[in-house]
């Protein structure tokens, strides 16, 4: 009986905290125990549990649990399962998951996901062998040490031609470094079984192999990669089997979920699967939930990379003369931390998977990355490599191991790479570091066990071929073209703007806040454009206007200025226009004008000569906004303005100016002569962003003009019916496809059914008001500030009055004052909402404070202590 009186007191605890406030439970930090779905901390339930067989069934003898495990054990003892928090948390994430689209899409379909790779397989397994025979023999007797697959294509003819097409899709599908995926994966989104990231060699000498064999299932469990094996088991068997190919990653899971197997992979989540329609998409969803970015840092414990710490600035040099070889060499002086168990690991990963990664950190951002397919610890070992006789046109090669030093420095290990590129920056700390050990310092080689997707950033590639598409930008952020965040006051709204532009400007819809800011400043006034509208902003000051002439030798003259939206929407323009087009190189105006004019400033020359059709001008002075010029025949109040110089020479046009243009023509000539590069590049198309802030604080018709039909989707260059303005000043303007407008209105100023219904109706809009919980971030008083709010809509004034979360948040290294936040910033605006009813705000105030022991007197108002 003793058992069932047990069970009784334990789900009386149960009973008791359901009913407890969460702040008065104290919270368990490694494990919880589980009961109906919901999650208790076992030390709470002990005390509850014991306190009511004290009570309850006295001669029954209470354990005292040594600590939190023999806790646990006791619980278990009467068929409560107790559970590490760190697994409840992965749970709750694969419920959130779940309940996403991309998830359940997946559930609802009764289409295989990879159906067009399913097709494709069948295909090439159907193919006529004999047809084959011969060329698949000849190429796996001979495989080529210099692999390519497109000389391969080339040089091949007939079926064998077809196959080896055929193999080239199959591999878009499979890998995610597969050759002309963009082109040859079917599919919108590029989806691929493995992100192994294999090389082309392998998966076509393995598909070859496989075919020759005649799909011998011997072959295949016993002698082909491991990757490829894992791949080929699940597209035959998809129900079967699970899209993770890695063996360290299917060895982690296996450990981490206390699996008999890896085979046991695909029963996984079989509660949070129950509703699938399709079990050919059982294993593509697991694998889903177990890549998530957040899941598998929990599960995984393998060692996966490296990282070094290296701020010395070889890497630019180092990444042009290395992509133009086939491999290249990279050393450290020492090796990494755990030395051989680690070498030891790294050393299978290159077996199993072809390849690891080794990222390259500065001030705390890793750049660069080496794809290693090999390494060497000593002179021996290097020797019984014979590298240069397995891989040809290496970079950076010598023939012994010592003759790898910089003079102060010798290498303690030598890596052989497949490839060096740079990659979009991340932060260090998105790495996690295996076991105990920490980020790499100086020379030190830190071992990874998970790293983050990265965005190589394309530089020449070592293949002829080169994809049309590669020059454009892949769109894997979708935003609207032009949208508004409203709300009130702290809310987030221009914090979010700048997260916003972001996103679109590097199409990373994962980036971080600390990098999106990086991002920003890096791209403003390039591709990012700021503003903040006021009630005096104009349509000269957005779009063009006249400004009056300051250097103007005394004469009143004006010269047409362009306002920012159509500066950064030229900027656009041109980009859009010349995307995926060779342009000559060249180099940036400011340094080509200030070479040209550097001799006259310095005072060697007294003025510059500029040779026109049949006579000359001559540049006498230079000042900060304009060119002094005489004339041959001898007027000197003339001037060129510089602003409008630079816009001539960035678009390589005297543009329409009139009276001096040909005046303009000549010089532009000069400063192009100087300026423009002999290589060329391809111009890829890039997005650009204008952040309005406050917009509905401006006359909107007087500011946007004509804009406001031009910025429709439709109607901008790249839309279906574009649609070109004349300016009063006579130019043409049209609004590219490449061009973001993002706005941000304070609800507090004025609420959206007041604002211009013709701006309404071009923009979407993004409601932001008051949280009151944010992931990883702290929002102190969340209560008090939910009650506050509550009080205020209460009162009337509705939600756009609201006090946002922004005003309870602060940095990591200041400490939040609760009174200085409601005395500095929000009984002032209160006031304002409450047109100065001090009395108003003093009820309201009294109210949210009275569980904090404070209230709001004297005059200006301000928080004391209640008694």
């Amino acid at each position: 009986m003793e058992y069932e009186y047990w069970r009784e007191a334990i789900i009386n605890a149960f009973n008791i905290l359901n009913l407890m406030d969460e702040m008065d439970i104290n919270k368990s930090t490694a494990y919880d125990v589980e009961h109906k779905g919901k999650h208790y901390p076992p030390k709470e339930v002990f005390r509850l549990a014991a306190d009511f067989i004290e009570e309850n069934y006295p001669k029954i003898v209470i354990p005292k649990p040594s600590g939190g495990k023999s806790t646990n054990k006791f619980i278990e003892k009467f068929g409560f399962k107790v559970i590490e928090k760190e697994k409840i948390k992965m749970i709750e994430k694969i419920k959130t998951l779940i309940e996403t689209p991309h998830f359940q899409d997946l559930l609802a379909s009764e289409t295989f996901y990879f159906s067009e790779l399913s097709k494709l397989f069948n295909q090439y397994k159907d193919f006529d062998i004999e047809l084959i025979k011969t060329d698949l023999e000849s190429y796996l007797n001979n495989e080529p040490k210099d692999f390519n697959f497109q000389e391969l294509l080339d040089s091949s003819t007939g079926d064998f031609n077809s196959f080896l097409f055929l193999i080239g899709k199959l591999i878009s599908l499979f890998d995610e470094k597969g050759y002309k995926k963009k082109a040859w994966n079917p599919y919108q989104d590029k989806r691929v079984v493995s992100r192994s990231m294999l090389s082309q060699k392998y998966w076509t000498g393995n598909l070859l192999k496989y075919k020759l064999l005649d799909f011998r299932d011997d072959y295949l469990q016993e002698e082909a990669a491991e990757a490829f094996k894992h791949s080929i088991n699940f597209i035959n068997q998809p129900e079967q089997h699970v899209n993770i190919v890695s063996k360290n990653h299917r060895k982690d899971i296996v450990n981490y979920f206390n699996l008999g197997s890896a085979s046991e992979i695909i029963n996984l989540f079989s509660n949070e699967l129950k509703d699938l329609k399709s079990e050919l998409n059982r294993g593509v969803i697991i694998s889903h939930l177990l890549y998530n970015s957040e899941l598998k840092k929990i599960w995984m414990s393998s060692i996966v990379g490296l990282m070094a710490s290296d701020s010395t600035g070889w890497f630019e040099n180092y990444l042009k003369e290395s992509n133009k070889h086939n491999y290249s060499i990279v050393w450290n002086s020492k090796k990494p931390s755990g030395t051989n168990a680690t070498l030891k690991v790294l050393r299978s990963v290159i077996t199993e998977e072809g390849s690891f990664n080794l990222y390259y950190t500065s001030n705390n951002k890793i750049n660069y990355v080496a794809k290693i397919i090999d390494f060497a610890e000593n002179n021996q070992d290097y020797i019984n490599k014979n590298w240069k006789k397995s891989h040809k046109n290496i970079f950076g090669f010598n023939n012994s191991f010592s003759e790898y030093n910089d003079g102060n420095k010798k290498a303690s290990i030598v890596f052989l790479c497949e490839s060096f590129n740079k990659i979009k920056p991340i932060n260090k700390n998105d790495f996690e570091i295996f076991k105990t050990y920490s980020y790499p310092t100086q020379d030190n080689l830190t071992p990874l066990q998970s790293e983050p997707e990265i965005d190589i950033i394309k530089t020449m590639s070592k293949i002829n071929y080169i994809d049309k598409n590669e020059n454009q930008m892949e769109e894997n952020y979708n935003a609207p073209l032009n949208q508004i965040f409203y709300g009130p006051p702290g809310t987030g709204k221009t914090y979010n703007t700048i997260l916003e532009a972001a996103k679109i400007i590097t199409q990373d819809e994962t980036i971080t806040y600390t990098d999106s800011q990086i991002t920003f400043n890096e791209h403003l006034g390039k591709q990012i454009e700021f503003i903040t509208f006021h009630q005096n902003y104009s349509y000269e000051d957005f779009i063009q206007g006249l400004r009056p002439d300051t250097e103007s030798n005394g004469e009143l003259s004006f010269f047409k200025s362009d306002g920012v939206f159509k500066k950064i929407a030229d900027r656009a323009l041109k980009n859009f226009k010349e995307s995926n087009t060779e342009v000559q190189k060249k180099k940036s105006f400011t340094e080509v004008f200030e070479d040209f004019v550097f001799p006259l400033i310095e005072g060697d020359i007294d003025e510059i000569e500029i040779k026109m059709k049949k006579v000359s001008f001559y540049i006498t002075n230079i000042k900060d906004k304009s060119i002094e010029f005489r004339k041959m025949s001898g007027g000197t109040d003339h001037t060129l303005r510089i602003g409008t110089l630079r816009e001539m020479y960035e678009e390589e046009s005297t543009k329409d100016i009139q009276g001096l243009s040909s005046y303009y023509r000549p010089l532009l000539t000069e400063l192009l002569k100087i300026g423009k590069l002999e290589e060329t590049e391809r111009i890829i198309k890039k997005n650009y962003v204008i952040i309005i802030d406050e917009i509905n604080r401006a006359n909107i018709s007087r500011v946007f003009g004509e804009l406001i039909t031009l910025i429709e989707k439709d109607k901008r260059y790249g839309g279906n019916i574009p649609l070109t303005a004349t300016l009063p000043s006579g130019e043409p303007f049209i609004v590219p496809s490449n061009l973001y407008i993002i706005g941000t209105m304070n609800t507090a100023d004025k609420s959206i059914a007041l604002l211009d219904i013709a701006l309404r109706r071009r923009f979407e809009f993004k409601a932001m008001y008051p949280k009151y919980e944010i992931e990883n971030k702290t929002i102190y008083k969340s209560e008090f500030l939910k009650s506050l709010n509550g009080l205020i809509v209460k009162s009337g004034k509705g939600h756009d009055f609201t006090i946002g979360h922004a005003y309870f948040m602060c940095d990591d290294n200041e400490t939040f004052d609760f009174e200085s936040t409601i005395n500095n910033k929000v009984i002032p605006l209160l006031l304002e909402y409450y047109m100065n009813d001090d009395q108003e705000v003093k009820k309201i105030l009294d109210e949210a404070l009275k569980e904090q022991g404070l209230k709001v007197d004297n005059w200006p108002l301000e928080v004391i202590r209640n008694g």
